[in-house]
């Protein structure tokens, strides 16, 4: 996928779409854009959900090989959302190339990991009867704002 290519893009986002097609070409390797096929579009996807965020602004991940990033211990993958917007970039580069000759298909249709459904506030964390009992258990012999704040940081 090397070479020079133009897309009416500036700014921002052509910046996005270049540094999510490099991240790509660090993952699945520089090939030609007429050889893309699923495979590569699922290891990116299956790479890009167990790599860190930031891993070209944060120090202890330069230099590193995604492999060497990988077997680090305690990395934190980066959020579903981040993913599926890089490869929603991704796909619309590759769709460019669909375009414009380049490639005959685009194997990054329809495999972005999905929004998660409902409400944000849905999907956090609900507290249970044993859960108040404790977070309320020192309330009426311990009124202070610091006591239950403090219990309040134990979850």
């Amino acid at each position: 996928m090397g070479g020079r290519l133009h897309w009416n893009t500036h700014g921002k986002t052509a910046f996005e779409i270049r540094t999510t097609v490099e991240g790509f070409i660090r993952i699945v390797g520089d090939i030609p854009a007429s050889r893309l096929a699923h495979e590569h579009a699922n290891k990116y996807k299956q790479t890009m959900m167990a790599l860190p965020a930031n891993i070209n602004k944060i120090a202890k991940y330069r230099g590193k090989s995604i492999d060497e990033i990988l077997a680090m211990p305690d990395i934190k993958p980066m959020s579903v959302t981040t993913v599926r917007n890089r490869m929603i970039k991704l796909g619309g580069f590759v769709k460019w190339c669909v375009r414009h000759g380049h490639a005959t298909s685009n194997p990054l249709v329809g495999i972005a990991p999905g929004k998660p459904k409902g409400k944000k506030s849905d999907q956090r964390k609900l507290f249970n009867d044993k859960d108040l009992q404790a977070l309320f258990s020192g309330w009426k012999s311990s009124r202070s704002i610091t006591r239950i704040l403090s219990l309040v940081q134990d979850w």
